[in-house]
């Protein structure tokens, strides 16, 4: 069986066909735009813009795939037909991704992209549009994301790249229900720079090139830095839209709450915050190296001493007449956030050998976020008026 690896032109002749018909098709549709301005796409201009698929590009999807979508128009092929199709496409794509032909898999998803773009056109363009039909693409396109990050959790499930798969999963899913969620409360939020589109575009191009490259020595065989880079990204950037969403979110139900004192709120932490943190890992670091302490003892001492510093420096006024008292619930936050941390240290050296330096900065962002810093407002203090 031949690999990608020793058949690099199997993965160059295609990619180079659609290079030349999409780079060549833009230097064209550059043209006409300066001649005679953008070709006009009314749906394409009701969509909001994103950081990486800016007015322009977003007008030249439609205009380069006229050529085939105009076919399929006067055929008459069904819309659902291309949805469906798509998640047949995705489950070729994420076997191929799960046996590491990464080029094929990625044309496949190419293909998926293609499929997910068209359907709506065609159903839009026949007057065919149903909510039947908006909820059965919603949700096979969840299906056909899953199936093809699914090949590669299966590919990566021995290696640390697995984790931030599976990560990546989960803030794609997350991405579309908060959107989804939001849209159910009676608020639009579609923020967020890794929005579905994006998403695609950036996995499949490091899955279309990132053998080709190993193949012409720009790069060590089976590693693939490049395809890893494109699932930290998306990773990344998933969680990064996600959170903004149901930041947005919560601004539009509960401004009171959610709104610009929460914002200075926290502001008003960082500096105290980033100096107890400092603190922590210099003691977790000695702890460890210098008395040869378990990282995760170390933690809980560090994590803990760093959380009765942080007191120590904060310049919040206490709750008045608290019950339990002030120092009571510092102490309550520290030993929790303390064991939080050293809790979510010891579960990831279960699934993973990276070193305990990277995990410890992975768990204390993640704790900080979902545990200190919504106790720190209202719970440990109370913001200076004039912050409020």
């Amino acid at each position: 069986m031949l690999s990608e690896a020793t058949t690099p032109w199997m993965s160059l002749a295609p990619a180079l066909a659609l290079l030349v018909y999409f780079f060549g098709g833009f230097g064209v549709y550059l043209i006409i735009g300066a001649v005679k301005g953008l070709p006009a796409d009314p749906e394409m201009e009701t969509r909001r813009s994103s950081r990486f698929l800016g007015r322009s590009v977003r007008l030249f999807l439609p205009w380069i795939l006229k050529p085939l979508w105009g076919p399929l128009l006067w055929a008459g092929v069904p819309a659902n037909a291309l949805t469906t199709l798509s998640v047949l496409l995705a489950a070729a794509s994420g076997m191929c991704i799960a046996a590491g032909r990464f080029a094929l898999g990625g044309w496949l998803y190419v293909a998926v992209g293609i499929c997910d773009f068209l359907d709506g056109r065609l159903a839009r363009a026949r007057n065919e549009s149903s909510s039947a039909g908006a909820a059965l693409d919603s949700v096979l396109d969840r299906y056909a994301e899953g199936l093809v990050l699914g090949g590669l959790a299966w590919y990566y499930r021995e290696s640390w790249v697995g984790l931030v798969v599976f990560a990546g999963l989960l803030g794609s899913v997350l991405v579309s229900y908060v959107r989804a969620r939001g849209e159910g409360l009676g608020a639009d939020i579609r923020c967020g720079t890794m929005q579905r589109p994006e998403r695609m575009i950036v996995l499949a191009f490091a899955l279309v090139f990132s053998p080709m490259l190993e193949a012409f020595g720009l790069g060590t065989p089976g590693e693939h830095p490049m395809l890893v880079g494109a699932i930290v990204i998306l990773a990344v950037g998933s969680h990064e839209t996600a959170l903004r969403r149901l930041g947005e979110l919560l601004r539009t139900l509960a401004p009171e709450i959610w709104g610009a004192g929460a914002a200075r709120t926290l502001k008003a932490s960082i500096p105290s915050s980033t100096v107890a943190t400092v603190l922590d890992f210099a003691l977790v670091l000695a702890l460890v190296h210098r008395a040869d302490m378990n990282p995760i003892g170390a933690t809980l001492i560090g994590c803990f001493t760093g959380g009765l510093f942080h007191a120590l420096l904060i310049r919040w006024k206490p709750l008045p007449d608290a019950v339990p008292p002030t120092v009571f619930r510092h102490v309550f936050v520290s030993t929790t956030s303390a064991a939080l941390n050293a809790g979510g240290i010891a579960s990831l050296f279960l699934v993973t050998s990276l070193d305990y330096r990277a995990l410890w900065w992975l768990v204390r962002i993640v704790v900080y976020a979902a545990w200190n810093y919504p106790l720190h407002r209202g719970y440990l203090f109370l913001a200076d008026e004039d912050d409020e």
